[in-house]
C-alpha cells in the first residue's frame, strides 16, 4: 500500500465538457451570456471577472458593496463586494451543474475513468479532486450521479474562490500524479515535484505533460 496520492482535476477531465457546457446553460441564460469561451476555461481568472461584471449588472451588487453572511458553523463574516458577486455566479453554477448531473447520471464522466480509477485504488494510490470549482458543487454532482469512486480528499474551491492549484496540491502529503486537461494542472504538477497526465478530452490542447491519455485505458501506465 502506497500513501501516494494521484490528484484529478473536475471541469474537463473527470466530468466531460459536454456535462459542463449543459451546466453553464442555466447561468449563462441568467446572465444573459454566451457559454464561456475555451480561452474562459483555461484562464479561470478571465471567467470570474467577466461573471462578477454580469452579477453587478443583474443585480445591482457593486465590488463595493460588502455584504454580511452566517457560515454553517453560525459565524458572521462580512463578504466584500467582489467575492460575493464570486458566490452569486457559481451559485448559478452550481443548480446548473445539478441539474446536469440529475440528467446526465453516469454520462458526465468519460466512459470507462470509473474503472480505471477504482483500478488506481486497487493498486494502492490515494485519489484526491484537485478542482477550480466549489468543493460542494463537487460533492453535490458525484452525489447526484452516484459515481462509485470514494476519493480521498476533495479539494475544490470555497464559496469566495481564489485558491491556487499548488495550493490546493500542497495540502496533500505526497503528490505521485496530477490528472488535467490544462496547462496550469501540468505546470501545478512540476511545481510540486508530481508528474503531470494530460486527457485528450477535456478543454485544454498541446499541452507537455509526462503522460498522454488519450482514453480512461491510458491511465493503466500511471506507476
Amino acid at each position: 500500500m502506497t500513501d501516494k496520492f494521484i490528484a484529478i482535476d473536475f471541469a474537463g477531465t473527470l466530468v466531460t465538457p459536454e456535462f459542463i457546457n449543459k451546466a453553464n446553460e442555466f447561468r449563462a441564460q441568467i446572465l444573459d451570456r454566451a457559454l464561456p469561451t475555451k480561452k474562459e476555461h483555461t484562464n479561470p481568472e478571465e471567467l470570474y471577472k467577466n461573471n462578477r461584471e454580469l452579477v453587478e449588472k443583474l443585480t445591482g451588487l457593486s465590488a463595493n458593496h460588502d455584504v454580511l453572511r452566517t457560515e454553517l458553523t453560525g459565524e458572521v463574516i462580512e463578504v466584500p463586494g467582489e467575492a460575493f458577486q464570486n458566490i452569486i455566479a457559481t451559485n448559478l453554477f452550481m443548480v446548473g451543474c445539478f441539474q446536469a448531473a440529475k440528467e446526465l447520471g453516469m454520462r458526465s464522466f468519460p466512459k470507462g475513468l470509473d474503472v480505471e480509477l477504482l483500478s488506481l485504488q486497487e493498486r494502492g494510490f490515494k485519489l484526491a479532486i484537485v478542482s477550480g470549482v466549489r468543493t460542494d458543487i463537487i460533492a453535490g454532482v458525484l452525489a447526484i450521479t452516484g459515481f462509485p469512486v470514494v476519493f480521498d480528499d476533495i479539494l475544490g474551491q470555497p464559496a469566495t474562490l481564489g485558491v491556487s492549484g499548488i495550493q490546493q496540491l500542497e495540502e496533500l502529503p505526497k503528490v505521485a500524479w496530477m490528472i488535467g486537461d490544462k496547462e496550469s494542472d501540468a505546470q501545478d504538477a512540476k511545481a510540486v515535484g508530481a508528474k503531470s497526465a494530460f486527457v485528450s478530452w477535456g478543454f485544454g490542447e498541446d499541452v507537455k505533460a509526462d503522460l498522454a491519455v488519450i482514453t480512461p485505458a491510458d491511465l493503466k501506465k500511471i506507476n
